[in-house]
């Protein structure tokens, strides 16, 4: 599961926020793709994902929306 379809499953990024201990400015600066999350932030949204998340739902969406990143078929 990619980052943001978490973030929409626990109510937005204020339920996705309090989940994680996060700042609601935080987590919508990673849902907006305007910043990625610090690697001790990844850590804790795999942890409190249930490891729903992982690295791949983390980074890949915000390869795609930053650089245009597409994975080869």
């Amino acid at each position: 599961m990619d980052l943001n379809e978490w973030i929409d499953s626990k109510g937005g990024v204020a339920g996705a926020a309090e989940i994680l201990g996060e700042s609601p400015r935080a987590v919508a600066s990673w849902y907006y793709t305007e910043r990625a999350p610090k690697l001790k932030s990844v850590v804790n949204i795999i942890e409190k994902s249930g490891y729903q998340v992982d690295f791949n739902g983390v980074f890949e969406p915000m390869a795609r929306a930053m650089f245009g990143f597409k994975r080869p078929e």
